[in-house]
């Protein structure tokens, strides 16, 4: 409140003329949850910068962990399947936070279901499950189960998918879930 677009746009400015300093500190900026919802508009765009910040940051370093998964989300929202595995399955080697786990193993099943490795893709999705159920994320497990659901529908399993519909319906008063 209280910026003109100018302000931004010199804000903007100044981050990328001295990344080489400030690299950690914008690896912490961008890939807050708030920043990359936004990033997300602008995927093509965001991915320029997410990369330049990268280059700054020692591989596999935090920062570099939670870059590498905003640049997973980005690919993503490009429906980028070969880049989306290359990522997810290259950020499996490193150590996640739980967080950072769910939505990389939730990326990796939707790339390789885009690409019809089926098997892969259930096996993904249900690591994704594994991880965020046991960190206590019920609603991004809940949102893994549902991918699970539309997966088995797509594939022909209409009666496992409306199992996992229902039983995740009942768990919830129609009324109290944005689900």
């Amino acid at each position: 409140a209280g910026f003109r677009s100018g302000h931004f746009q010199l804000l903007g400015r100044a981050m990328i003329d001295h990344v080489d300093r400030h690299a950690d500190l914008l690896a912490e900026l961008m890939t807050g949850l708030e920043v990359q919802a936004q990033m997300l508009s602008s995927p093509a765009e965001s991915l320029e910068l997410l990369d330049r910040v990268q280059q700054e940051l020692g591989v596999g370093s935090k920062n570099w962990v939670a870059i590498e998964v905003a640049r997973l989300l980005c690919y993503s929202t490009l429906y980028d399947s070969q880049q989306m595995i290359a990522i997810g399955e290259g950020l499996l080697k490193y150590e996640l936070t739980p967080h950072q786990a769910g939505r990389t193993w939730m990326s990796l099943s939707f790339a390789l279901f885009q690409l019809r490795r089926w098997d892969e893709a259930f096996v993904a999705i249900r690591s994704g499950q594994n991880v965020t159920r046991e960190a206590g994320f019920e609603d991004r497990y809940h949102i893994g189960l549902v991918t699970e659901g539309a997966f088995l529908w797509h594939v022909g399993e209409a009666e496992k998918a409306r199992v996992i519909y229902d039983d995740f319906l009942s768990a919830f008063d129609p009324d109290q879930s944005t689900f």
